[in-house]
């Protein structure tokens, strides 16, 4: 990480721990960020009339004031495998309702600043703090916005120490604590804290570097990816846990075919798909 453009004494000891993070979007959404050559927000997408929403993380996201920012998974190095993002892993497994394709962007920590990031701690959308008389764990499957966002309130009301906090901080408007900016540069060692995969949440908008890479995990999105007239510096992560995926083209047709003539056609508007659909497993 970097501190006002200058480097830190001991810049390893961020970088060293969590050297790439990971973005995972819809394969449509690849065109307009190659075209702009930026990442924009859930808030800043919505404000120009893009119709790209993950459903199941929006709603939750705008409530507890994080939808301001770009979600990255920021794993540790030791034993990471990509295909163990949550994501991919609903919408990519064998079930009996279609998959749909989705792209993983790769940056690296190190060409970072400060005032881009900020690293929450918790699973925002999921885990349930505990506080007064309600035990910690994580939320009733399909509980609404109000419900997360008055457990955050009661955390917050409740006092907790920096443990509880998981060595973060408040910040108006926001019901979750986050590090932010500085603090993390200040104490990179709070990063992380007891967090197995902690969110990097970028301002909005990112500048996409040279660095960057992408991956989509079957030859069909490959071949998709191609219809781009932008060269894209995207790999074919091949992989056991989605060889269902990738043997065949698993995506409905009509989506298949959207999706490429949106990327053939600089005309072409975005398709308005389905790409956040519950998916239950079936076997092989």
């Amino acid at each position: 990480m970097l501190l006002h453009g200058r480097a830190l004494v001991k810049p390893a000891s961020f970088a060293e721990k969590f050297p790439r993070a990971f973005h995972v979007f819809p394969l449509h959404a690849l065109k307009p960020i190659l075209a702009t050559g930026k990442l924009l927000s859930k808030e800043d997408l919505q404000r120009g009339g893009s119709s790209l929403r993950r459903n199941s993380t929006c709603d939750v996201d705008e409530a507890l004031g994080l939808s301001r920012f770009i979600h990255l998974y920021l794993p540790k190095t030791d034993g990471f495998e990509i295909e163990s993002l949550p994501i991919l892993k609903t919408q990519l497994k064998p079930s009996s309702v279609a998959p749909f394709p989705h792209v993983v962007m790769e940056i690296q920590t190190k060409d970072l600043v400060d005032g881009q990031c900020g690293i929450c701690n918790f699973n925002a959308a999921v885990s349930r703090p505990a506080y007064g008389h309600v035990r910690g764990g994580n939320h009733a499957r399909g509980m609404k916005r109000e419900g997360i966002l008055k457990h955050w309130h009661g955390f917050r009301l409740d006092n907790p120490n920096e443990g509880r906090m998981r060595r973060s901080f408040w910040h108006n408007g926001i019901a979750v604590p986050l590090l932010l900016r500085s603090q993390i540069t200040a104490a990179p060692n709070r990063v992380g804290c007891k967090a197995r995969t902690p969110e990097l949440l970028l301002s909005s908008p990112f500048a996409l570097t040279h660095s960057l890479q992408f991956h989509v995990f079957s030859q069909a999105d490959w071949d998709s990816v191609n219809c781009c007239s932008t060269i894209v510096p995207v790999s074919f992560h091949k992989c056991e846990q989605f060889a269902w995926y990738s043997e065949q083209d698993r995506v409905d047709s009509d989506v298949r075919h959207s999706i490429n003539q949106y990327f053939q056609k600089n005309d072409e508007p975005m398709p308005d798909l389905n790409f956040d659909r519950l998916r239950p497993s079936s076997k092989k």
